[in-house]
C-alpha cells in the first residue's frame, strides 16, 4: 500500500501494510485475526464442520457490531439523522443495513450445508452457549425499537423489573447488575431473565452494552415523531384519529384482561396519529401532492424503515428453517426450546405501526 500523506501537511507515517491493518497481526501475535477461529473440538468430538461453525458466528458479531454502530454512532448514526431531519441520509443508511441483514440470512444457508449428524459430533462443545445469549444481537433490537412488544423485556430482565419500568430505570439495572459482575458481586437475581443468564458467564461487557442501548433513543421513536404530525389538522384526520385511538385502548383492554402480552406499548393516541400520518403520507404521494423535498425524504425515510423490518423477518424466518434442518425441534444449547422459541420472535417488528397503518389507507 505503501508510505501515504498523513494528517497535517509534509507529515507521513510508516506504510499501512494489510497484514496489519486487516488481519491485526502486529496487535495479535502470531496469528491475528485468522487465530480467533478455534475449534474446541478434541478426539471423538472433533469435526472440520467446528471451524465454519465458528467462523460463521464470530462474522455475525462482527456485523452486529457494524450495524450497532450504524444506528446508535452520535451526530452521524440512523437515529441521529432521523431526530436531525436528515432524512435522505437515513434512508440510504437503512438500505445498507438492510442489504447486511440479507448477508446475515444468507450466511444461515451456509450453516445448513452441515448435516445433521455432523452437527451432533460437536454440538455438545457449545453448552450452555447459545446465539440466544448474544448480546449485540439484544442491543441491535433494542436500539432499532423492541422494548415493550409482547414479553420481550419480561424476558431479558425479568417480571418483576419489566412491570411499569421505563427504559431508562431499566438501563440503570442493567448497569448495576454489570458492575455487579464486573467487581465480582452477586447482582442477588431472584427470577429467570436473560440478564441473570448473561451475569452468570460474568459478561460485564455484554450488559454494559445492552445498558447503552436501553437508555438511549430507539429508532422506532425517532421514526414515528418524525411521521407523526405529517398532514394533522383537518377535522376529518381528527375523527379518523380519535376513531382508531378507541380501537387501540379497546385492544389494549382486551389483552390486559385476558393477561395477553400487547404487541405495541404505546399511547392508543399517539399511534392512532402515527398510523393516520402515515397512511396520509402515501395518500399524498399516490395523488401527487408531495411537493416539498423534505415530505418525498420522508416518504423514502418509511420505505426505508419498512425494508429494513422486512429484512430482518425474513432473517427470522430462515434462521427457524435453518435451526429444523439442522437440529430439528430439539432444545437449545442454551437452554431454549429451540425452533419453538424462535417461533414466538417471528411477530417481532421494529416498526408496528408503518405496518398496521395499511389497515387504514384509503385511496386519495
Amino acid at each position: 500500500m505503501g508510505t501515504v500523506v498523513a494528517r497535517g501537511k509534509g507529515k507521513r507515517h510508516p506504510p499501512t501494510y494489510y497484514h496489519h491493518y486487516i488481519l491485526r497481526e502486529d496487535e495479535h501475535p502470531p496469528a491475528g485475526l485468522l487465530g480467533l477461529q478455534s475449534p474446541y473440538g478434541r478426539g471423538a468430538q472433533a469435526h472440520p464442520d467446528e471451524l465454519l461453525f465458528v467462523a460463521i458466528h464470530q462474522t455475525y458479531e462482527i456485523w452486529f457490531k457494524v450495524m450497532i454502530d450504524e444506528l446508535m454512532r452520535l451526530r452521524t448514526g440512523v437515529i441521529a439523522r432521523v431526530k436531525g431531519g436528515k432524512y435522505q441520509a437515513a434512508a440510504r443508511a437503512l438500505r445498507r443495513l438492510s442489504k447486511i441483514t440479507r448477508v446475515l440470512r444468507d450466511q444461515y444457508e451456509i450453516v445448513e450445508t452441515i448435516s445433521p449428524t455432523d452437527f451432533l459430533v460437536f454440538r455438545d462443545l457449545l453448552r450452555p452457549s447459545s446465539g440466544y445469549d448474544s448480546c449485540q444481537f439484544r442491543a441491535l433490537e433494542l436500539s432499532a425499537g423492541l422494548r415493550r412488544d409482547g414479553a420481550y423485556l419480561r424476558h431479558l430482565v425479568g417480571e418483576k423489573e419489566a412491570r411499569g419500568t421505563d427504559a431508562g430505570e431499566l438501563a440503570s439495572f442493567v448497569a448495576r447488575v454489570a458492575e455487579d459482575v464486573e467487581k465480582g458481586r452477586d447482582p442477588k437475581l431472584s427470577e429467570y431473565s436473560l440478564v441473570r443468564k448473561i451475569a452468570g458467564t460474568g459478561d460485564a461487557k455484554g450488559l454494559k452494552l445492552i445498558a447503552r442501548s436501553l437508555a438511549a433513543d430507539s429508532l422506532r421513536d425517532a421514526a414515528y415523531e418524525a411521521v407523526e404530525g405529517f398532514g394533522a389538522g383537518s377535522g376529518k384526520g381528527k375523527a379518523a384519529t380519535a376513531s382508531r385511538s378507541k380501537a387501540w385502548r379497546r385492544a389494549q383492554e382486551q389483552a390486559e384482561s385476558s393477561k395477553m402480552p400487547f404487541a405495541v406499548g404505546i399511547d392508543p393516541v399517539r399511534a392512532a396519529r402515527v398510523e393516520q400520518a402515515t397512511a396520509r403520507l402515501y395518500r399524498a404521494a399516490t395523488g401527487g401532492e408531495l411537493e416539498e423535498p423534505r415530505d418525498r425524504a420522508l416518504l423514502d425515510l418509511v420505505e426505508a424503515l419498512v425494508e429494513f423490518d422486512e429484512s430482518f423477518r425474513n432473517l427470522r424466518t430462515v434462521h427457524i428453517n435453518m435451526v429444523l434442518r439442522v437440529i430439528g425441534s430439539r432444545p437449545g444449547t442454551g437452554g431454549s426450546s429451540g425452533a419453538p422459541y424462535l417461533r414466538t420472535t417471528l411477530d417481532f417488528e421494529f416498526f408496528p405501526l408503518f405496518w398496521s397503518a395499511r389497515n387504514v389507507m384509503d385511496p386519495p
